[in-house]
Order: C-alpha cells, then sequence, then structure tokens
C-alpha cells in the first residue's frame, strides 16, 4: 500500500482498518465542532441586522477546513470498504485478481481472524488476532480451475498499479516457495512457512 509505505497483511490488518477508522472518526468529530461554532455565532448576536460579519479568514479556513474532511472521510472510506469487502470474501486484493480465495466460514468467523475473539479488545489498536495457518490454501472461486494470473492492464485499484518490479518480487518469492514444497502447483501464495513477526503475510491495501 503506498499510502502506508507498508503491506497490509494478517498482523497488521486490524491496525490499518483502526487507522483509517480513527481518521473518519477525527475528520467527522471536526465537521461536528465546526457546525457548533457556527451555531454557537449565529446564537449570540442580540439582533442578525446589527451583527458583524465573521472574518474573511475564519470564514475562508473554515471551509477549507470542512471540504478538507469532507474529501478525507470518501477518500478513507474506500479503504474501510476494500477491507470489508476483503474480510467477507477471506480473500486478498491480490487474490481477488487472481480469483482465489481462503477458506470460507461466515462474515463474523472471518472477522476474528482479524481481530481476534475477545470483542472488548477490537477498538484498541494492538494485535489480537490468532496466529494464522500458513498451510491455508488459496482456492480458486466458483468455475475457475486454477489460480489466474494478473494481466498486465489489471489495476489494483487505489492501492495502486502493480509495477514489473512487484510482478518480478512475486514471481521470485513464488518460485523459492515451490522449491520448498510449501505452494501449490496452481501457483497460490497462501501457503508459506511460518515465521514470528510476519507483518507482510498477504500483501493487499
Amino acid at each position: 500500500c503506498p499510502w502506508i509505505n507498508n503491506c497490509v497483511g494478517h498482523n497488521n490488518q486490524k491496525l490499518f482498518i483502526l487507522f483509517a477508522g480513527y481518521v473518519i472518526i477525527s475528520c467527522a468529530l471536526s465537521l461536528i465542532l465546526l457546525f457548533i461554532s457556527a451555531v454557537c455565532w449565529f446564537l449570540s448576536q442580540n439582533s442578525w441586522a446589527e451583527a458583524p460579519p465573521p472574518s474573511g479568514p475564519a470564514v475562508t479556513l473554515s471551509g477549507l477546513a470542512a471540504i478538507e474532511c469532507l474529501g478525507t472521510i470518501l477518500f478513507v472510506s474506500d479503504f474501510i470498504l476494500e477491507q470489508q469487502a476483503a474480510i467477507e470474501t477471506n480473500s486478498t486484493l491480490v487474490e481477488s485478481h487472481q480469483q482465489t480465495h481462503g477458506e470460507l466460514s461466515d462474515y463474523w468467523g472471518h472477522f476474528r481472524q482479524v481481530f481476534g475473539d475477545n470483542w472488548l479488545l477490537w477498538p484498541l489498536p494492538f494485535i489480537t488476532a490468532p496466529r494464522p495457518n500458513y498451510s491455508e490454501p488459496a482456492i480458486p472461486n466458483a468455475g475457475i480451475s486454477q489460480a489466474q494470473p494478473i494481466d498486465d492492464e489489471d489495476n489494483l485499484g487505489i492501492a495502486g498499479i502493480e509495477t514489473e518490479e512487484i510482478r518480478q518480487a512475486i514471481d521470485h518469492m513464488r518460485e523459492e516457495l515451490r522449491q520448498n514444497g510449501s505452494v501449490q502447483e496452481n501457483g497460490a501464495l497462501r501457503q508459506r512457512p511460518t515465521r514470528p513477526d510476519d507483518n507482510d503475510t498477504e500483501m493487499e491495501s
């Protein structure tokens, strides 16, 4: 993900979702405070006919702040929707373009794989997810016999466009994992050797 200069994987997906959620909440609170300030200013005037006009800089800065907050909410909401779709389908952004997914259960089962079982810890910005199952296969979607390669024309959305360097790195990683016997012949990338502190299990944004 170019916006955080890091991969979003199993160990930091919760942190990324919370970060995006905190940004939206902060912008929403800023808009509410601007609205309350405007209402208080109107109510503080004894007579609207004799009320002095607000200063130009105050109006300009308030307007810019409101526009920036609205734009940020719309922009970051796209990240939230992408992550919600990834949880619902149990697939990463790369897997969605390869038309594969992980083992499916229900939405809350997938959600707990990211946020953990203790709902009291869900809003807190530290890792609460259970340890991932690196032997979980990447299952082709219905009607697909094997994982599909990502075409050169494929745009990976707001996360950015896959570059030739990224493609070569993925191919190199796939070859190393295949030599270690940890990748299926259909090219699935989900099976990986277990490593502690692995923050980039599956690349997506």
